[in-house]
């Protein structure tokens, strides 16, 4: 899932211009708390508990729509974000090879979203992140 903000203003002819370096900078550090913001959501909901899906041995698994259970802590520890190439936009990203499996499902295993859950969770209060920096630019 991504997320795009972006920033413009309209010049004396009604043309947007690119946006000034302050609010630029501004939405750069408002979008960096929002990812420190959603990485810690969706680690959190990983290592949360308790998980109602089947036990494997000493694993208990999570039920379809829960998020995963943690068992190796490789997923949890892959969870970051990063800006893309404008700056201006953020992706949180699961580094495993199995990330995209558990978020979306497979043809015999139904979803367990964490990452989604994560940014739908933390939007609200990303936008205020976004909107207080850009606040204090002007």
């Amino acid at each position: 899932m991504r997320f795009t903000v972006r920033t413009a203003r309209r010049n004396r002819a009604g043309r947007f211009e690119r946006p000034d370096d302050a609010i630029k900078a501004a939405v750069q550090r408002g979008l960096a708390a929002w990812g420190l913001l959603a990485t810690a959501r969706a680690k959190e909901l990983v290592l949360s508990g308790p998980k109602t899906g089947k036990v494997y041995g000493n694993h208990q698994a999570s039920a379809p729509g829960e998020p995963p259970a943690s068992d190796t802590g490789r997923l949890v520890s892959s969870i970051r974000w990063e800006f893309t190439g404008s700056r201006l936009a953020i992706r949180v990203i699961a580094g495993t090879e199995y990330a995209a499996y558990l978020e979306f499902g497979t043809s015999i295993m139904l979803p367990r979203p964490f990452l989604r859950r994560a940014i739908l969770e933390t939007e609200a209060q990303g936008r205020k992140l976004i909107d207080a920096e850009v606040y204090k630019a002007f």
